[in-house]
């Protein structure tokens, strides 16, 4: 496949095996489908409403999806219309770290330029699009001129979420102010925490801390020289067979991910390196984190989504 130059990809992260939801999902639709897969919130999956709501940022012929081979009945119908090379299957769940690492090869072997690559999970809400649309326009032009950084969208935190990252900013960048209407500026990152003790999320909320998205925008060079320092058993194989042919790719992606533990993104790449990290916020645009079940029924309440009647009897 002939190599393009586009300066603009997304990735979208949905390889998860959904666990701390299953037991809601399995009630709901009888199966192991995990909740990227799940039409929880009106007639879409997750998965599609957020390939849909990049497609006003990112174009969809340069959007990356990262799934895990055993859910493929699951994802099937959503991605039929997608070219098999922007589909990265994962033989095993390896956690997002790999997931990354993953996705930068395949984008490494689509594309001769250095891109500014967004990385969004598959899983999340929210109710304010055109916020959220206005903030990642600024992401994406900040991250074109931070070579050495990787932008974080960071959101208003409405309660000591103690499930959630969570990201101190520092002094703002200078020459990266926003270049639009949207709310966001560029700040260097001062600290970041990683779903912090109850107590601790508490005394964060009241010093007006961020809360990371796990949204990240960079070059992809940036992303490959963290990944480099933080994860280097990960990126170094990754690194080494990124230029072998497309064709060779299942079989390389077994023999790889049969050697690598499960690492998490936030907690084991960007929390150990604030000082390759910028953030861009804050972000109030509705935005939740579907991984719990309550945040299920919050979410779908707030958005006016009815309940089905299981769902009901859960909520008393």
């Amino acid at each position: 496949m002939p190599r393009r130059s586009n300066p603009r990809w997304a990735v979208i992260l949905a390889g998860g095996d959904g666990s701390r939801l299953q037991p809601l999902t399995q009630l709901l639709f009888g199966n192991q489908r995990p909740k990227q897969f799940c039409r929880i919130l009106g007639q879409s999956t997750l998965l599609a409403e957020t390939a849909e709501r990049l497609s006003q940022t990112v174009e969809r012929e340069s959007t990356i999806y990262v799934v895990t081979r055993h859910h493929e009945a699951y994802y099937r119908d959503d991605l039929q219309q997608v070219p098999p090379s922007h589909v990265v299957e994962q033989p095993l769940n390896r956690g997002t770290t790999v997931a990354v690492a993953s996705a930068l090869m395949r984008i490494r072997q689509l594309t001769s330029a250095d891109p500014v690559v967004g990385f969004f999970p598959a899983d999340h809400s929210f109710t304010d699009g055109s916020a959220l649309d206005g903030l990642l326009g600024d992401a994406f032009a900040a991250a074109s001129g931070l070579s050495d950084r990787v932008v974080l969208v960071g959101a208003r935190a409405t309660a000591p979420e103690a499930d959630f990252g969570w990201i101190e900013a520092g002094d703002q960048m200078r020459g990266l102010a926003s270049r639009s209407a949207s709310p966001g500026r560029v700040h260097a990152v001062r600290r970041f925490l990683e779903k912090p003790s109850p107590e601790v999320a508490g005394r964060l909320f009241q010093e007006a801390w961020w809360w990371n998205t796990f949204i990240s925008v960079g070059r992809a060079s940036a992303f490959a020289d963290l990944l480099a320092t933080a994860a280097p058993a990960v990126w170094r194989p990754f690194s080494v067979v990124a230029d072998a042919p497309l064709v060779r790719h299942a079989e390389l992606m077994r023999i790889l991910y049969a050697t690598f533990p499960p690492l998490d993104f936030s907690r084991d790449v960007l929390a150990p390196h604030p000082e390759r990290l910028a953030v861009i916020g804050p972000l109030d645009a509705g935005w939740t984190d579907l991984g719990q079940p309550y945040r299920v029924l919050e979410t779908m309440a707030l958005r006016r989504v009815p309940r089905p009647k299981l769902l009901r009897r859960l909520a008393g």
